[in-house]
């Protein structure tokens, strides 16, 4: 029988091969771990912009004109022409965008009606995209009235006429990579959903970016670099400068795309009124055209100016703090002066703002700020809660603090989200459905005035029940603010 015998010197070399190759194992699982969660990140915020570009080019369009529209007749009627041209505005908005159409439900769930397309008023020779001569039918454009077969796209068969969606998988042809988002069109005056409006937008670019993230050459290069390493402590090294690099790429990435999701929504309103009142500056009602025009450009002003504050005040907080400067000041009046300034979108909504107090509301506190919090709680709680539903808010003395409470009876927040509701940039999973334009930085902003104050704040929920946002503050001067972490997340 044949024995095998091994110097020390050989066992030292093969353990260090072992362990080297585990080394580099690690570091590749890390390495695609890291990769798998930025495309997702990226797809996610891909589709949260189309969901957004949606929403706010359905809200632009007359759902009266829309009824009207039945067959291929009414493509000559003038407010068939208006109809195209502003989803030609919408197609024109973005250079990634590549088809925007309307459709409307029929008896069957399966089968939608072309309304208007962007390019249903494209002449021959902008329709003949080959140069041959001759309209193939994958460059038709449909007629109102065709009928539509959805029963592959799962959105456009229900979700589509309810809230802004997007398809589930992107779709792959002779043109590229598209995904689908839509979002319903409402009449105005009778709240009625006539149809639902529908933008393809180019996926390639995206591919492409996150394709570049990982190629084989990065890969291969980093294997090398892995097995090169000389023992642990490089290892170790190299892992802590990655996880920093990834951090500051997600905080970076995060702010990128929440500017150009944020401020793309009132620059739209700017470049459509702007278009839209040079059209009409000879039209007989010219007064009215120029008076809605200047609200909607108002509007947009004041949500840039409002989106702008919040990063703000979000950098200041996560650079040095808030500047925290507390005085006696009433806790009831804070309130009360937040719920007026509420008070148009709780009638807008028909909803009932109960408040209860108990004992002395008197309190040291930074009125301002604390007044910023509470806009921001009863903001959410209006938004997420339905029509003719009551928001509770309390506010009671416990020793030397005083505890609000606002709790409302709307969609709730599920449990895997709420442990990550106070960080920056972050929503609720199902918050797009209610409100769409949102950023993920009012929490975070409220989590820091409050510890600026010394205070706790955390969040209870029950999906598709309630939420109640619950924070403390000392009630009385105590010298330094306390730096106790916030309450852990609970649920119901």
């Amino acid at each position: 029988m044949l024995r095998f015998s091994f110097s020390r010197e050989t066992r030292a070399h093969a353990l260090t091969i072992v362990l080297l190759l585990a080394a580099t194992a690690m570091t590749v699982a890390t390495l695609w771990l890291l990769f798998a969660r930025g495309r997702e990140f990226m797809d996610h915020e891909l589709r949260q912009r189309l969901i957004s570009t949606a929403a706010v080019a359905a809200s632009q369009i007359d759902g009266k004109v829309v009824a009207s529209v039945i067959n291929k007749e009414d493509m000559a009627k003038p407010e068939f022409t208006e109809l195209v041209r502003r989803l030609q505005l919408v197609l024109n908005s973005a250079p990634n965008i590549n088809s925007v159409y309307i459709m409307r439900k029929t008896k069957d769930p399966n089968v939608l009606e072309f309304v208007a397309d962007a390019a249903s008023l494209d002449t021959f020779e902008v329709m003949d995209t080959n140069k041959d001569g001759v309209i193939q039918p994958d460059e038709e454009v449909p007629f109102p009235g065709e009928a539509y077969d959805v029963s592959n796209v799962p959105a456009l068969r229900n979700e589509a006429f309810l809230y802004p969606a997007v398809d589930s998988q992107m779709t792959t042809d002779q043109w590229g990579t598209v995904i689908s988002g839509y979002a319903p069109v409402v009449r105005t005056d009778t709240g009625e959903v006539v149809g639902t409006l529908g933008i393809d937008m180019s996926a390639d670019e995206y591919l492409r970016l996150s394709s570049g993230i990982f190629s084989s050459f990065l890969f291969l290069l980093l294997l090398l670099g892995a097995t090169s390493i000389a023992g642990g402590v490089g290892l170790l090294f190299l892992e802590r400068r990655m996880e920093l690099y990834q951090k500051l790429e997600r905080e970076r990435m995060g702010l990128l795309l929440l500017a150009s999701h944020q401020l793309g929504e009132p620059l739209t309103i700017f470049k459509y009124s702007a278009e839209t009142l040079g059209d009409e500056i000879n039209s007989p009602e010219l007064r009215k055209a120029v008076e809605d025009h200047i609200r909607a450009v108002q509007e947009g002003v004041f949500r840039m100016n409002s989106i702008l504050n919040v990063m703000k005040q979000a950098a200041k907080i996560e650079e040095h703090g808030v500047e925290y400067r507390p005085s006696w000041t009433y806790l009831d009046a804070i309130i009360q002066s937040v719920r007026t300034e509420c008070e148009p979108y709780l009638r807008r909504k028909q909803q009932t703002l109960e408040l209860s107090f108990d004992g002395d509301m008197r309190v040291w506190a930074d009125a301002k700020l604390l007044g910023s919090v509470l806009l921001e709680l009863f903001d959410n709680a209006m938004a997420y809660t339905t029509t003719g539903s009551t928001i509770t808010v309390s506010a009671h003395r416990i020793g030397d603090r005083v505890r609000v409470k606002v709790k409302d009876n709307g969609c709730g927040i599920p449990a895997a989200d709420l442990p990550r509701m106070f960080d920056k940039f972050v929503r609720a999973s199902n918050a797009s459905k209610h409100k769409p334009d949102g950023n993920g930085l009012g929490l975070f902003i409220a989590r820091g005035i409050i510890r600026s104050a010394g205070g706790d704040i955390w969040i209870e929920s029950k999906e598709g029940k309630c939420t109640t946002v619950t924070f403390e503050i000392p009630a009385v001067p105590s010298g330094r603010g306390s730096n106790k972490e916030a309450r852990d997340l609970r649920i119901l």
